[in-house]
């Protein structure tokens, strides 16, 4: 039997590693680059064996010791040595990295670059087809610092009142016509008016304002807050834009005034009479009424006492805002508006007096009540911060602080004005913000 020649089977062998080799280069081409953190270092690249020149020859040339046919030759027991196969290495493949995809569906975005020396920090203007640029939120405010100051001068007369009425009782005819000079149809007020045998009467005729400047601040005073506004540029986590804002707030404030009151003083008999406590009132009717009391004064005297008054400014204060805003988003969950600019307001409402003098000794005098209205502009400035947090999608909960110093108003007549001081006012809001 003739072998096959070696020299054969080894070129065809290193022709069929050359082909495997270069199909598999070509597989290995079609991933992406990587990047060299990732990248798997590549296959070496497989040649073919070249034949030695031992190899050559014997093709050409049958080698001398090959054995010939009929021949036994003891060199067929030490073949020839064959070229070993040559080692092919599979290349690994690596899983190429997920592309970021931006909104429009690009694979091309690059990651956010936070070297703050190449960072952009230009404006840049938000598009009209972006959404969640404007706000709409309305809520409750609370108005602190706001003042009003009163004052009151100059003597006031008090109308003639019913013969035998008086500030603290009253003394009138009864149903017997005053039979014997006495009367059951009367009442008092205070244990200090029975003075030995005398019930005294008092009766205001006028008085003087002694005191009549003063300053109150009823805080906290209760309203609603409306605000309005859109953004136009962004930067960062940050937008630009403005704010329109209303305001409503009722102010109620009560002063006091010191008074020196003018009385005339009616003196009654009331000797033998078994008094009945202070508070009493008698009817007129007088049948079988036992506490009787002369019907008309022994003496008459005056004298002057201490009191005081008080005036009420009932006002509504409307204010407009509109200025530049910036929102920052803090977090996921929490923004922050800030802003600034203008105010304007109107001051609209009522001065009055209450008509009552508290004196000194627990006795009520009273005079005709005085009343007087005005209706003023005021301006000043705002700043305010809102923090929004986003409970749900179109839906926030906002807590915020405005400071609004504005110039004041006054109402006056009739002797008294009032004056709202709003140089200091503060509101603080909270509600809910609407994003579209």
């Amino acid at each position: 039997m003739i072998p096959l020649r070696p020299s054969k089977f080894h070129f065809a062998q290193g022709l069929l590693c050359v082909a495997s080799g270069i199909a598999l280069n070509a597989a290995a081409q079609e991933w992406p680059t990587l990047t060299p953190s990732s990248q798997t270092p590549p296959a070496s690249t497989v040649t073919a064996p070249q034949p030695s020149e031992t190899t050559a020859q014997a093709q050409a040339t049958p080698s001398q010791s090959q054995t010939q046919p009929g021949t036994d030759s003891s060199d067929n027991n030490n073949p020839q040595p064959q070229p070993a196969a040559p080692v092919v290495q599979q290349p690994q493949p690596t899983a190429p990295p997920r592309p970021a995809a931006n909104k429009s569906g690009s694979q091309n975005q690059q990651p956010p670059n936070n070297n703050l020396e190449t960072r952009d920090w230009k404006l840049r203007k938000i598009s009209p087809d972006y959404d969640w640029t404007r706000h709409f939120r309305i809520g409750m405010l609370a108005g602190f610092n706001i003042k009003a100051d009163f004052t009151m001068s100059g003597t006031f007369g008090i109308g003639s009142s019913t013969p035998g009425v008086y500030d603290d009782g009253y003394v009138l005819t009864d149903s017997t016509g005053n039979a014997g000079g006495l009367t059951g149809y009367w009442g008092y007020q205070n244990a200090s008016q029975i003075s030995g045998n005398s019930l005294l009467m008092h009766q205001a005729t006028g008085f003087s304002v002694v005191n009549g400047t003063s300053s109150h601040d009823d805080a906290p005073y209760l309203g609603f807050d409306l605000a309005y506004g859109d953004s136009y540029w962004y930067w960062e986590h940050a937008k630009l834009g403005w704010e329109f804002g209303f305001g409503f707030l009722p102010i109620h404030v009560v002063g006091n005034a010191s008074v020196r009151v003018n009385r005339n003083i009616d003196n009654y008999d009331i000797t033998g009479v078994l008094m009945p406590p202070p508070g009493y009132q008698g009817g007129f009717d007088a049948s079988g009424e036992t506490s009787l009391i002369g019907g008309s004064p022994t003496s008459s005297s005056t004298d002057t006492i201490a009191g005081t008054t008080s005036e009420k400014l009932d006002v509504q204060l409307y204010t407009i805002r509109l200025g530049p805003t910036l929102y920052w988003n803090l977090c996921r969950k929490v923004g922050l508006y800030v802003g600034g600019g203008p105010a304007v307001g109107m001051v609209s409402g009522d001065l009055s007096s209450s008509g009552i003098i508290q004196l000194a000794d627990g006795s009520t005098a009273h005079y005709n009540a005085t009343h007087s209205s005005g209706l003023s502009m005021v301006y000043g400035g705002y700043v305010n911060a809102t923090l929004v947090y986003h409970a749900v999608e179109g839906g926030d909960f906002y807590l915020g602080a405005q400071y609004m110093p504005m110039n004041g108003s006054t109402i006056s007549g009739n002797g008294a004005s009032g004056h709202l001081d709003l140089s200091g006012q503060a509101y603080i809001t909270a509600g809910i913000n609407w994003p579209f």
